[in-house]
């Protein structure tokens, strides 16, 4: 009962603390969108940056903060936003028209390359959706198991086969989707003009350049170098300051931008 009382207590001295946060963060948010709607992009752009180093945000944020930077015409730093946007919120059509129009601003011509054969499909859906698709479905599976114990039928013998079927199918595609986040190692150039080396050092051989918002894949770092493929016939070394991942890399704080 003590015990209890404790965690109570605790709970009750937390929750002033809490609200304050929710409160400070709903205010931010709000002062955030007023100096977008005034023109003030780069004022916007800044709380909007400021809310994603305090604590986790949703994608709406994110998208803000990329509509901010697409006004100012920071192509680069608008689809890095989009695309963390359309990781939490992928099916929004509104983000979709955005990041399109980004995209078609861009000054080099993007070489596609043969990603994951379920990418495109598993980044319609969250991390979190999957969870609870999978959640259900073994509620489901737990129930109807359950039923045919106790009362064994032919019809419930085929809905447990349904439902494992489906359930299986869920597991796998959670599996792909997790497969497909640990394998995402897109990056954007953020840069008006970025070098790529021969290796990771200025004298090296220049290969060739890129532009604001051409997308490449972060195979690794070195220092202040980055090993950067923009396709299979185009991969060398630029500095670090020049692109963004889009998902961080390990040891790297999450939901930041590096500016140019």
């Amino acid at each position: 009962m003590k015990r209890l009382l404790v965690i109570a207590a605790f709970m009750a001295l937390m929750a002033p603390a809490l609200t304050w946060a929710g409160e400070a963060d709903h205010a931010l948010f709000y002062s955030a969108n007023q100096a977008y709607k005034e023109g003030n992009f780069q004022d916007a752009a800044s709380r909007y940056e400021e809310m994603i180093a305090k604590s986790p945000v949703g994608g709406g944020v994110y998208f803000n903060l990329g509509n901010a930077f697409l006004k100012m015409d920071r192509i680069g730093l608008a689809i890095l936003n989009y695309e963390k946007a359309r990781i939490l919120t992928p099916r929004d059509p509104d983000l979709h028209f955005n990041l399109g129009f980004a995209q078609d601003k861009r000054l080099d011509q993007i070489e596609q390359e043969n990603a994951f054969f379920m990418s495109d499909l598993v980044r319609r859906f969250t991390g979190m959706e999957i969870f609870w698709i999978v959640a259900v479905l073994n509620l489901f599976l737990c129930f109807f198991y359950i039923v045919r114990l106790f009362k064994p039928a032919e019809w419930n013998f085929y809905v447990v086969m349904a439902v494992g079927l489906i359930w299986l199918t869920a597991v796998f595609f959670g599996i792909a989707k997790w497969y497909d986040a640990s394998q995402d190692h897109r990056a954007v150039v953020i840069a008006d003009k970025i070098d790529v080396r021969a290796g990771p050092g200025d004298n090296d051989t220049l290969l060739f350049q890129l532009h604001d918002g051409s997308p490449v894949v972060l195979e690794r770092r070195e220092g202040d170098w980055s090993l950067v493929r923009f396709s299979q016939e185009k991969r060398g070394w630029t500095p670090n300051k020049g692109i963004a991942a889009i998902r961080p890399l390990r040891n790297e704080p999450a939901g930041q931008n590096t500016e140019a």
